[in-house]
C-alpha cells in the first residue's frame, strides 16, 4: 500500500497536472503534488477550482497552500475575492484554537465588525469556561 502511494507520487511528480486536474485528484483522495504551481495565475486557478468543487477540505488545502507560498500582501489580495476560502480558514483555525490567526486575518482583510464579534465570542467562551469550572 505504501509502495503504491510512493510510486503514484513519483509518477505525479513527472506528470505535471493543471490546477483543475490537481483539484480532481484532491477530490478523489488520491496523492497529489502542489509544488509545480509556482505562478500566481496557477495558484489563483487552483483556488477557483477548489471553490468550484464545493469541498471544504479541498478549499482549505488550497488556501493553506497559498498562505505557505505567497507573500502576506499577495495572499490577502488574492483571498479578498473569495469569501468561502476565508470562511473555511476561519472555521479551521477556530477548531484548532488558533484564535490569534483568526483575529489577524480578519483585521488584515478589513473585516472589523467580524473581528469585533469574534473577540466578543472568544471572551464569552472563556467566561463560560471559568463559570463551569467554578461550579464543579
Amino acid at each position: 500500500m505504501l509502495r503504491r502511494k510512493i510510486a503514484l507520487l513519483r509518477q505525479a511528480r513527472l506528470n505535471i497536472q493543471s490546477p483543475a486536474e490537481t483539484v480532481e485528484l484532491m477530490l478523489q483522495r488520491e496523492p497529489f503534488m502542489l509544488d509545480h504551481l509556482r505562478g500566481l495565475d496557477d495558484k489563483q486557478e487552483l483556488l477557483e477550482a477548489a471553490i468550484a468543487s464545493h469541498d471544504s477540505e479541498v478549499i482549505l488545502e488550497a488556501a493553506l497552500f497559498l498562505r505557505r507560498t505567497l507573500k502576506k500582501s499577495r495572499f490577502l489580495g488574492l483571498l479578498k475575492g473569495y469569501p468561502s476560502a476565508i470562511d473555511n480558514l476561519v472555521a479551521f483555525w477556530k477548531k484548532k484554537y488558533e484564535f490569534d490567526l483568526v483575529a489577524e486575518l480578519l483585521t488584515d482583510l478589513g473585516r472589523s465588525r467580524e473581528r469585533a464579534l469574534f473577540e466578543w465570542w472568544r471572551c464569552y467562551r472563556v467566561a463560560n469556561v471559568k463559570i463551569i469550572f467554578r461550579c464543579k
